[in-house]
Order: structure tokens, then C-alpha cells, then sequence
């Protein structure tokens, strides 16, 4: 009942952010960003790597003054050799993606350590006069691509600089995926500046949308790499020191066993110990009470353990609240 409660509550929430958003005068541009930081398998966990626990949703809704959505996966340039791996990197969307595609929509610098690759399909249209709006006949594609183009190429100039400092003033990054990363920011560079001398020499609107396409492509590239360089780096398990680890805490358990039989003698006084070891009011009266009290301690610590274990490896049953799933499209 109070789950369904605070749904019903946080739906009332959502619906006056997105009624607020689609009044707001065509002069501005708000956009409201809806996901979660978890999927969740059908009978109700999450925790777990499978594609139903580390897939989410994503809503994003935009105000009419924001115009259309931004370049999206056919911004893939023909030009690129591998056009796939660029298509791939347009369609997928992680969540340290929205750091620099917020940042971005907001016109606020990319922050300094951010790995994260900007979404723009996410990026709503350029704003422009209404002259500009009169001359365009057609041209937004383009002015989105454009748009797009600076954006990610703002985005890979941060992250190599995060990469390459980090390189050169703590731990030095693997030679030979920071060499690829700058051929590749090298390629995307290149590519961008043959689109921006394509729109100064005012060629064909054709012309300059696939060199742009290029340079996009060419970008999401880096960026895509980039992040999976920083996944190799910073998210390894050392498998060997967790089994050593474990090893090592059920040895302490099992050491700790003769030592338990020093509690019997004083189990009589329960009056002090449960002041001491519970309510904390008064000291232990002997040596004794005292050593079987730190004993206890060690019985509560390796009891809560072993029931951590119990509760995540064991227990097959759900730990979440589900609530009107058959009813979500």
C-alpha cells in the first residue's frame, strides 16, 4: 500500500514538471530528464550484470521552444572506416554520457575529470533570430550537425586532457591505447577543420553536412574509446587479494573458536553483562568478563558476516517492491 502510495505521488510530481515544461513560452527552451540508476529483472532484482539489471530508461522531454532533437545515428560519416563501431557509439547511451550532454545543454564547461561522451541526439536545436530562422530554408540539418560537431569536439578536448595529465603527473596510462586515443582525436581534428574551411568557403550544404558527419563520427570514435580505455584502468577487481581476503577472515574465525569457551564461567552474572555489553552503563567487575565480552564482539562481527553471505548468495527472493509492472508498456 505505501508503495503504491508514493508512485501515485511521485506521478502527480512528474506531471506538473512536464505540464510546467510544455507552458513554458516558445522564447525558452526547458527539458526535463527522467531515468533511473538500476534496471531490474521481472521478478524485482537489481544488483546482479545481466542486460535487464544494467539497462534503464531514459525519458527526456523538451518544451516546443527547444525545437527538434539534435544530430543522431545517421550522423555517422560514409568516410569513416568503421562506419559500425560509429553507429554503435551514436545509438549507446551511458550514464556518465549525461555529465557532458547536460553540461552542454545548460552552457557550462564539461567538468575537468568527466569520461563520459555527449549524447547529441539529446541536444535540442541551436537558437537562432528569427532572420536567421527566415535564411535557413532548410538548413537545419545542418545547423544541427554543426551544433553537434562543437560540442563533441569541445567534449574530446576535455577528455584527453584529463587522460594526458593524468598520464604524465600520477599513474602513466597504457602507451599504446593513449597513442591510438590521439591518432584517433588527430583524425577527428582533421576532419573538423576541413568542415568548418567547407561552410567559411560557403560550398555546397551538402558538401559540408558530410564532412561534418565525418568529424561527428570521427569524435564519438575517441569518445567511445576513451571510456572503454578509463572501464580497463579503473574498474578491475583484484580476484586474488578478495580470495585472500576471505581466506584470511574465516582463519581468524576459526582461531578464535578456543577462546569461546572462556564465556561459560561468567555467563551467571547476566545482570553486568548485559549493562555493559548492551546498554554500555558500567564496566566489567573481572579480567574474565572482560575477555569474554571481547569475545562476544568477535562472535556478533563473524554472525553478522556470515548472515551478509547468507542474505546475498542464498535468499532467492526479491529485494524490491514491485508494483503495477503488468500495466508499464
Amino acid at each position: 500500500r505505501h508503495m503504491t502510495e508514493k508512485l501515485a505521488q511521485m506521478d502527480d510530481a512528474l506531471s506538473y514538471v512536464l505540464e510546467t515544461i510544455d507552458s513554458t513560452p516558445t522564447e525558452s527552451c526547458r527539458a526535463a530528464l527522467v531515468f533511473g540508476d538500476h534496471g531490474m529483472t521481472e521478478d524485482g532484482n537489481h544488483g546482479g550484470g545481466t542486460e535487464d539489471e544494467t539497462n534503464a530508461a531514459l525519458f527526456v522531454h523538451y518544451s516546443k521552444g527547444c525545437g527538434g532533437m539534435g544530430a543522431n545515428g545517421s550522423s555517422a560519416g560514409a568516410g569513416v572506416a568503421d562506419a559500425a563501431a560509429a553507429m554503435e557509439a551514436f545509438e549507446s547511451i551511458h550514464q556518465i554520457d549525461l555529465v557532458p550532454t547536460i553540461s552542454a545543454m545548460l552552457g557550462l564547461p564539461i567538468p575537468y575529470a568527466n569520461l563520459g561522451g555527449l549524447v547529441p541526439t539529446l541536444l535540442p536545436s541551436p537558437r537562432r533570430s528569427r532572420r536567421q530562422n527566415e535564411r535557413a530554408h532548410g538548413d537545419d540539418d545542418l545547423a544541427r550537425i554543426q551544433a553537434a560537431a562543437a560540442a563533441l569536439a569541445l567534449n574530446a578536448a576535455q577528455i584527453w586532457n584529463y587522460l594526458d595529465t593524468y598520464s604524465r603527473t600520477a599513474n602513466k596510462l597504457p602507451a599504446a591505447a593513449m597513442s591510438g586515443l590521439k591518432d584517433l582525436l588527430d583524425k577527428a581534428t582533421e576532419a573538423y577543420r576541413t568542415a568548418l574551411l567547407s561552410s567559411a568557403q560557403k560550398l555546397d550544404g551538402k558538401g559540408s553536412l558530410v564532412a561534418y558527419r565525418e568529424a561527428c563520427s570521427l569524435y564519438k570514435l575517441f569518445l567511445s574509446e576513451a571510456t572503454e580505455l578509463g572501464k580497463r584502468v579503473w574498474t578491475r577487481f583484484d580476484t586474488n587479494g578478495m580470495i585472500f581476503g576471505g581466506i584470511l577472515l574465516g582463519m581468524s574465525l576459526l582461531a578464535s573458536f578456543p577462546g569461546w569457551n572462556s564465556i561459560l564461567p561468567v555467563l551467571g552474572d547476566c545482570r553486568e553483562w548485559i549493562l555493559y555489553y548492551v546498554a554500555g552503563l558500567r564496566a566489567p567487575s573481572n579480567a574474565l568478563l572482560t575477555t569474554a565480552l571481547d569475545v562476544g564482539k568477535l562472535i556478533e562481527s563473524g554472525t553478522a558476516l556470515l548472515f551478509m553471505i547468507f542474505h546475498c548468495l542464498v535468499l532467492t527472493f526479491s529485494n524490491s517492491y514491485i508494483e503495477s509492472e503488468s500495466d508499464i508498456i
